[in-house]
Formats: C-alpha cells, structure tokens, sequence
C-alpha cells in the first residue's frame, strides 16, 4: 500500500508540474497579447495625435495665409493711392432735407445707393512717400517669389 501511495504522490507531482507549466505558459500568453493590445492602442493614439497636429498646422498656416492677404490688400491699396474712406451722415441728411432723391430714385435701389455714394463718401487720400513705400515694397514681394 505504501508503494501505491508514493507512485499515486510521484503521479500527482507530475501533474502538478505540468499543471504549473501550463498556467505559466497562459500567463506568458496572457501577458504578450497585453503588451500587443497596449502597443496597437498606443499607436493608434499616435495616429490620431500626429493627425491633430497636422490639422493645426493646416489651420495655423491658413490663418497666417488670411493675415497675409489682408496686409497685401492693404498694401495695395496704399500703393494704388487709396487710403480708405469716410461716409458722412451729416452729407446724407442734407441729400433727404434738400429733396435730391428723385421718386426714380427710389423705386430703384441700386440708383439711390449710388447717388448716396456719389455725394456722401469720401475717399481719403494718400502721400506720396506712402504711395511710395509701398510701391517698393510691393516690388521686393516680387523680386523674392
């Protein structure tokens, strides 16, 4: 009996070991499709930070290109000789307390609103050295595209 013991021990040890060796072998697997999951989101949130920094930088560059285009504009104008204008409220009264307006006028907007324009706006003029300046500047612009 004593031999049917230690051969039943010696069979239990075996399946001791090779019960251990597979849960080490789960555990090995367990802990590798863990690291995998953590580095396909890891790469993933990469993807989504580096597609945020080029949208950014998509937006930072149209922003630079509007503040580009406006200063231009600008620059333009100042070369064309036009610094602005103002439109005076007090030129308009005038125009209705005088009876300028026709009734034509009137029944067509558009001619109302460039008759308004031709006796109430005044368009600022520029210097000359600033008409100047900005005809160079305009002509280094060029010569460094």
């Amino acid at each position: 009996m004593d031999c049917e013991v230690i051969m039943n021990l010696s069979e239990v040890k075996e399946w001791i070991l090779v019960g251990t060796s597979a849960l080490t072998l789960v555990s090995i697997a367990i802990g590798a499709v863990s690291v995998a999951i953590s580095s396909w989101k890891a790469l993933k949130e990469y993807r989504l930070k580096l597609a945020a920094e080029a949208r950014a930088a998509n937006s930072a560059k149209a922003e630079t290109d509007v503040r580009l285009l406006k200063a231009f504009t600008e620059l333009m104008d100042i070369a064309n000789g036009r610094s602005g204008y103002v439109v005076s409220e007090k030129a308009i009264e005038e125009l209705f307390k005088n009876r300028v307006f026709t009734e034509s006028d009137f029944n067509n907007l558009e001619s109302l609103k460039k008759r308004i324009e031709e006796f109430s706006v005044f368009t600022l003029p520029v210097g000359s050295a600033s008409q100047d300046a900005a005809i160079a500047a305009i002509a280094t612009l060029g010569a460094q595209a």
